[in-house]
């Protein structure tokens, strides 16, 4: 397979993405990005720039913790980075599996990480002309990703953020809003830690940690969206849980899959940059997404019912086949699902207005004509 085509390349080793839970990529020589000119254009960019870091506060032990997020003041970006990259070099050079040991060991110990987490101020740090693995410029379309579809650009879903690492500063255990797909390239600087269960097993880590932290998920059923929470690989593997780690590396990328938890930390100053995307295979996921509502956390997400409306009319042949079943009643299918597992039985109808499908019965006016033999031609 093709390096070139990001969204082939991704379903070729979707098998691999479903096992693991996500994985390294590493770009072959002849990729036509420049990491130089990257860096260049963050230079250009970072004296006029502000972002918003945050200072994750941690308390917890034994490997289960809980973080509160602080926005700080903004700060210029020139700045912020010059601070990160002022740590000692030294933290690194034990190896991933010593500095492992060194996070953990002092999750909720001072000082408190500073992460410049979610910055999308700066832009892309990709060539635009790059038309290939350029995470600020996806292609959309029915075989590629299909979020570019939507009208409104939602940074971090289907447009890049960067993000700018410090030694401890780290990222909740999680799965991408709306159980996207997710993408993350380290344009420079230190390794990112990384850790990924394989999507089969994202039940068993919800249960995991309700039971874990019960209050929490007395307040927020969703509350593993918050991002604040973190449980170390031995706690998981305890529970029967696999999880893999993965290291990354300058100029590298990591694919997550749809509905994998990952979690990780940053090994020193870094800059990455990361989007969210969406292939057809995704849909059945996005089906069952359920976005956090609580007070203060909302998160992105996206109508399955809109999100067809928006492909079928920017893509009306190649989308002539594909439908969506959302009904009042609550039953949802698409044509994408297992139709062995999902499939709606009774008498149904498309409606002409947003191209759902629905039960005939559960719409009163339209089961009242059915019964009358006077239902509309359309």
């Amino acid at each position: 397979m093709r390096y070139a085509q990001f969204a082939a390349f991704v379903r070729s080793i979707e098998p691999l993405l479903l096992k693991h839970g996500g994985c390294q990529v590493i770009p072959p020589p002849e990729w036509a990005h420049r990491p130089d000119e990257a860096r260049a254009r963050l230079r250009e960019r970072a004296a006029t720039t502000t972002i918003t870091p945050l200072k994750q506060h941690v308390a917890g032990s034994n490997g289960r913790f809980q973080a509160t997020m602080e926005l700080l003041d903004a700060v210029k970006l020139d700045g912020f980075m010059e601070t990160a990259e002022d740590a000692p070099p030294s933290i690194a050079a034990g190896g991933p599996e010593e500095c492992d040991a060194r996070f953990w060991r002092a999750a909720a110990a001072p000082p408190t990480p500073i992460y410049g987490a979610d910055a999308s101020e700066q832009g892309s740090l990709f060539d635009p002309s790059l038309r290939e693995w350029n995470l600020g410029a996806l292609p959309g379309g029915v075989e590629h990703d299909l979020t570019q579809a939507l009208p409104m650009a939602i940074p971090g879903l289907n447009r890049s953020m960067c993000y700018f690492g410090r030694w401890r500063s780290f990222f909740g255990l999680h799965t991408e809003d709306c159980e996207l797909q997710g993408a993350s390239y380290l344009h420079y600087g230190q390794p990112k830690r990384w850790w990924v269960v394989p999507p089969s097993h994202a039940s068993r880590v919800r249960s995991l940690a309700a039971s874990l932290f019960p209050e929490l998920a007395d307040e927020c059923s969703s509350f593993l969206r918050h991002k604040t929470t973190l449980i170390s690989p031995k706690m998981l593997k305890a529970s029967n849980i696999p999880c893999f780690s993965v290291l990354q590396t300058e100029g590298t990328f990591v694919l997550v899959a749809s509905s994998a938890f990952h979690f990780g930390y940053n090994l020193g100053a870094n800059c990455a940059e990361a989007v969210n995307f969406g292939l057809s295979s995704w849909l059945p996921k996005a089906r069952t997404a359920r976005p956090c509502t609580c007070d203060g956390n909302q998160t992105p997400h996206i109508e399955v019912p809109f999100l067809f409306r928006c492909l079928k009319k920017a893509h009306p042949e190649a989308t002539a086949d594909w439908w969506c079943f959302y009904c009042k009643c609550g039953e949802t299918c698409t044509s994408f699902d297992d139709q062995s597992v999902c499939a709606p039985e009774g008498e149904q109808f498309e409606c002409v207005g947003c191209g759902n499908w629905g039960h005939l019965e559960c719409y009163a006016d339209y089961a009242a004509a059915s019964v009358a033999g006077s239902l509309p031609d359309e």
